[in-house]
């Protein structure tokens, strides 16, 4: 009887053990980077803040003397793993007194010397990567941000993908630099999408991407082709003053609302086969190979 009741125990703990131990300290993650240990986590939650600005190497920028440097000097790789703190790339100690006299504030950003890798992952909280530098390779594909995906002026440096990722609050991608191409194929915007001055050189895909809410372009220059195929734009898409010297489709993509490419310019084809425009469209001084896009509509009809 005494076995089986031990027995019986272990069963019934063996889920808590387990679950126990896919929990990892932040802290414990902090001292490998610090240790320039690589970091390997698979199907764990992540418990605590990630706070890179807290990192021992932390080096000035040359090019400025208010900006810092926080370095992850060891390759880091997580699949499957969720975030239940914040992960703070970015950091300013910016205060009312200092804009008051206009006093440059401290700033921290991390840079990633090896591959990071966040595929699959979950941040269930803020995830700041603004100015951060990604010098090898980096992956958020199949990832899922509860809050906004803070990406302003960071610096990929590989072909990055976003695949299937889900962004439940604002994307923000604003003056983002995407040397090498970039795929949001199947992604998912609930909130706004702001890649609004971002540098596409390479080229960018958003194959059936679904934006619930503005989807910002304006100023956005696409050296290569953009593909919109079979893409759902259910807020405003503005594409004001946008640039596409290779071309761009929007086969098979749907525009609910209001479809702004007031002032853009179109160079090469413009597949806009089975594209369903149901809200307003502003093509005002939009051209299309030295055309007016009316024109150039008309012309391809």
């Amino acid at each position: 009887m005494k076995r089986f009741l031990v027995f019986f125990l272990l069963i019934l703990f063996i889920p808590v053990l387990a679950l126990s131990q896919t929990q990892i300290k932040a802290e414990n993650i902090m001292d490998q980077i610090n240790e320039r240990q690589p970091v390997n986590y698979e199907n764990v939650e992540i418990v605590g803040d990630i706070d890179f600005s807290s990192l021992k190497d932390i080096t000035p920028d040359e090019k400025s003397d208010n900006i810092y440097l926080c370095n992850v000097r060891s390759p880091v790789s997580f699949v499957n793993c969720v975030f239940s703190g914040n992960v703070i790339g970015y950091l300013t100690d910016s205060n009312d007194f200092l804009e008051l006299f206009n006093i440059n504030n401290d700033l921290y950003n991390v840079v990633f010397h090896e591959d990071a890798v966040f595929s699959g992952c979950e941040f269930k909280r803020e995830s700041l990567f603004k100015y951060a530098q990604f010098l090898k390779h980096a992956d958020f594909n199949n990832t899922k941000f509860h809050e906004e995906a803070y990406f302003k002026y960071a610096e990929f440096s590989t072909e990055i993908s976003f695949l299937k990722a889900e962004f439940n609050d604002d994307a923000n991608f604003k003056y983002t630099d995407f040397p090498e191409a970039v795929h949001f194929n199947d992604a998912l915007f609930h909130g706004d999408a702001i890649f609004k001055y971002a540098k596409f050189p390479k080229g960018v895909t958003f194959e059936n991407a679904v934006f619930e809410k503005t989807a910002d372009f304006k100023y956005t220059d696409f050296p290569e082709i953009v593909k919109y195929n079979g893409a759902k734009f259910q807020g405003e898409a503005i594409f004001k003053y946008a640039e596409f010297p290779k071309g761009v489709t929007f086969e098979n993509a749907v525009f609910e609302r209001m479809a702004d490419f007031k002032y853009s310019k179109f160079s090469g084809d413009v597949n806009l086969n089975n594209t369903d425009f149901k809200g307003d469209i502003d093509i005002k001084y939009a051209e299309v190979n030295g055309m007016s896009f009316t024109k150039y509509m008309l012309i391809k009809k």
